[in-house]
Protein backbone atom coordinates (compact mmCIF):
# COMPACT_ATOMS: atom_id res chain seq x y z
CA UNK A 1 0.00 0.00 0.00
CA UNK A 2 1.33 3.57 -0.36
CA UNK A 3 0.11 6.69 1.34
CA UNK A 4 -3.39 7.42 1.80
CA UNK A 5 -3.05 11.35 1.68
CA UNK A 6 -0.27 13.44 0.50
CA UNK A 7 -1.24 17.23 0.40
CA UNK A 8 1.03 20.26 0.09
CA UNK A 9 -1.69 22.62 2.49
CA UNK A 10 -4.78 21.25 4.34
CA UNK A 11 -6.52 24.69 5.88
CA UNK A 12 -10.35 24.95 7.09
CA UNK A 13 -11.63 23.21 9.51
CA UNK A 14 -9.39 20.14 9.69
CA UNK A 15 -11.17 16.48 9.73
CA UNK A 16 -13.46 14.80 12.03
CA UNK A 17 -15.00 11.12 12.26
CA UNK A 18 -12.17 9.54 9.67
CA UNK A 19 -10.22 6.39 10.19
CA UNK A 20 -6.42 5.64 8.48
CA UNK A 21 -5.83 1.64 9.17
CA UNK A 22 -3.08 -0.35 7.80
CA UNK A 23 -1.34 1.62 5.86
CA UNK A 24 2.17 1.20 4.92
CA UNK A 25 4.52 3.34 3.31
CA UNK A 26 8.20 1.83 1.72
CA UNK A 27 11.25 4.04 1.33
CA UNK A 28 8.76 6.82 1.74
CA UNK A 29 9.73 9.52 5.04
CA UNK A 30 5.97 9.30 6.25
CA UNK A 31 2.84 6.89 6.01
CA UNK A 32 -1.18 7.41 6.17
CA UNK A 33 -1.43 11.41 6.22
CA UNK A 34 1.26 13.56 4.84
CA UNK A 35 0.64 17.24 4.94
CA UNK A 36 3.46 20.52 4.25
CA UNK A 37 1.12 22.91 6.44
CA UNK A 38 -2.01 22.31 8.41
CA UNK A 39 -4.36 24.43 9.96
CA UNK A 40 -7.53 22.82 11.53
CA UNK A 41 -8.57 20.42 14.16
CA UNK A 42 -8.41 16.73 14.09
CA UNK A 43 -11.38 15.04 15.87
CA UNK A 44 -13.04 12.07 16.75
CA UNK A 45 -10.45 10.17 14.54
CA UNK A 46 -8.71 6.91 14.47
CA UNK A 47 -5.03 6.57 13.09
CA UNK A 48 -4.22 2.60 13.82
CA UNK A 49 -1.22 0.21 12.61
CA UNK A 50 0.03 2.80 9.98
CA UNK A 51 3.89 2.30 8.97
CA UNK A 52 6.80 3.38 7.43
CA UNK A 53 8.87 -0.31 6.57
CA UNK A 54 12.38 0.89 5.50
CA UNK A 55 14.61 3.81 4.34
CA UNK A 56 16.55 3.51 1.24
CA UNK A 57 19.83 5.13 0.38
CA UNK A 58 17.66 8.02 -1.07
CA UNK A 59 15.41 8.30 1.56
CA UNK A 60 16.91 9.50 4.99
CA UNK A 61 14.02 10.01 6.85
CA UNK A 62 10.96 8.26 8.14
CA UNK A 63 8.82 10.36 9.82
CA UNK A 64 5.25 10.19 11.32
CA UNK A 65 3.86 6.23 10.89
CA UNK A 66 0.37 7.80 11.14
CA UNK A 67 0.70 11.50 10.39
CA UNK A 68 3.33 13.63 9.68
CA UNK A 69 2.87 17.84 9.26
CA UNK A 70 5.93 18.95 7.67
CA UNK A 71 6.40 22.70 8.82
CA UNK A 72 3.63 23.74 11.07
CA UNK A 73 0.65 22.23 13.07
CA UNK A 74 -1.77 24.60 13.94
CA UNK A 75 -5.05 23.59 15.43
CA UNK A 76 -6.03 20.75 18.06
CA UNK A 77 -6.19 17.53 18.08
CA UNK A 78 -9.23 15.71 20.27
CA UNK A 79 -11.04 12.54 20.44
CA UNK A 80 -8.67 10.68 18.66
CA UNK A 81 -7.09 7.37 18.83
CA UNK A 82 -3.29 6.43 17.78
CA UNK A 83 -2.92 2.73 18.00
CA UNK A 84 -0.06 0.67 16.76
CA UNK A 85 1.77 3.10 14.51
CA UNK A 86 5.55 2.99 13.48
CA UNK A 87 8.00 5.64 12.06
CA UNK A 88 11.92 4.61 11.27
CA UNK A 89 12.99 7.75 12.78
CA UNK A 90 10.55 10.27 14.69
CA UNK A 91 7.10 10.01 15.84
CA UNK A 92 5.43 6.77 15.69
CA UNK A 93 2.35 8.47 15.83
CA UNK A 94 2.82 12.12 14.93
CA UNK A 95 5.44 14.22 13.62
CA UNK A 96 5.90 17.69 13.19
CA UNK A 97 8.30 20.55 14.05
CA UNK A 98 5.65 23.09 15.11
CA UNK A 99 3.23 22.19 16.89
CA UNK A 100 0.20 25.65 18.14
CA UNK A 101 -2.84 24.10 19.82
CA UNK A 102 -3.88 22.11 22.31
CA UNK A 103 -4.23 17.64 22.26
CA UNK A 104 -7.07 17.08 24.68
CA UNK A 105 -9.05 13.62 25.34
CA UNK A 106 -6.55 11.00 23.03
CA UNK A 107 -5.30 7.95 23.49
CA UNK A 108 -1.71 7.44 22.04
CA UNK A 109 -1.17 3.16 22.72
CA UNK A 110 1.72 0.86 21.24
CA UNK A 111 3.33 3.29 18.70
CA UNK A 112 6.73 3.27 18.06
CA UNK A 113 9.26 5.50 16.55
CA UNK A 114 13.22 6.14 17.11
CA UNK A 115 12.43 9.95 18.79
CA UNK A 116 9.04 9.62 20.39
CA UNK A 117 7.29 6.29 20.72
CA UNK A 118 4.59 8.31 20.26
CA UNK A 119 5.24 11.94 19.09
CA UNK A 120 7.84 13.93 17.99
CA UNK A 121 6.67 17.68 18.46
CA UNK A 122 9.83 20.24 18.25
CA UNK A 123 7.70 23.44 19.43
CA UNK A 124 4.80 23.11 21.35
CA UNK A 125 2.54 25.82 22.02
CA UNK A 126 -0.19 24.88 24.14
CA UNK A 127 -1.77 22.40 25.96
CA UNK A 128 -1.65 18.83 26.29
CA UNK A 129 -4.39 17.27 28.82
CA UNK A 130 -6.81 14.48 29.70
CA UNK A 131 -4.74 11.93 27.40
CA UNK A 132 -3.16 8.73 27.63
CA UNK A 133 -0.07 7.38 26.85
CA UNK A 134 0.50 3.57 27.03
CA UNK A 135 3.32 1.01 25.97
CA UNK A 136 4.69 3.28 23.52
CA UNK A 137 8.41 2.99 22.17
CA UNK A 138 11.07 4.43 21.70
CA UNK A 139 13.86 1.97 20.00
CA UNK A 140 17.26 2.44 18.46
CA UNK A 141 16.51 1.75 14.35
CA UNK A 142 18.48 4.13 13.03
CA UNK A 143 22.22 3.99 13.03
CA UNK A 144 22.28 7.82 11.74
CA UNK A 145 20.32 9.93 14.18
CA UNK A 146 20.22 9.62 18.09
CA UNK A 147 17.76 7.43 18.42
CA UNK A 148 15.48 5.53 21.40
CA UNK A 149 14.84 8.66 23.11
CA UNK A 150 11.46 9.39 24.53
CA UNK A 151 9.09 6.63 24.79
CA UNK A 152 5.92 8.72 24.70
CA UNK A 153 6.68 12.31 23.79
CA UNK A 154 10.37 13.79 22.15
CA UNK A 155 10.04 17.55 22.71
CA UNK A 156 12.71 20.20 22.26
CA UNK A 157 10.88 22.75 24.37
CA UNK A 158 8.89 22.71 27.38
CA UNK A 159 4.87 21.47 27.54
CA UNK A 160 1.84 21.85 29.64
CA UNK A 161 0.70 18.47 30.68
CA UNK A 162 -2.39 18.53 32.35
CA UNK A 163 -4.48 15.44 33.79
CA UNK A 164 -2.30 12.99 31.74
CA UNK A 165 -1.47 9.46 32.30
CA UNK A 166 1.72 7.73 31.20
CA UNK A 167 1.93 4.07 31.74
CA UNK A 168 4.87 1.70 30.12
CA UNK A 169 6.43 3.84 27.93
CA UNK A 170 9.63 2.63 27.30
CA UNK A 171 12.91 4.78 25.54
CA UNK A 172 15.44 2.45 24.79
CA UNK A 173 18.71 4.65 25.19
CA UNK A 174 17.32 7.41 27.23
CA UNK A 175 16.61 7.67 30.95
CA UNK A 176 13.09 8.78 30.61
CA UNK A 177 10.64 6.26 29.24
CA UNK A 178 7.67 9.24 28.93
CA UNK A 179 9.25 12.38 28.26
CA UNK A 180 12.44 13.57 26.94
CA UNK A 181 13.36 17.00 25.74
CA UNK A 182 16.07 17.39 22.39
CA UNK A 183 17.14 20.37 24.51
Amino acid sequence: MALAVTTRVLFGDGFSHSSFRRNTAMNSPVCALFIRNFRGDVEESTFQGNSVETVSASTDFSYGGAMAVWTTFEGDIRNTDFIDNTAVDGGGALYTPSFTGNIDDSVFSGNSGGRGGALYIGSFDGMLQNSNFTGNRAEGLDGVYATGLGGAIYATNDWSITGSSFLNNTAETSHSGDLTSGR
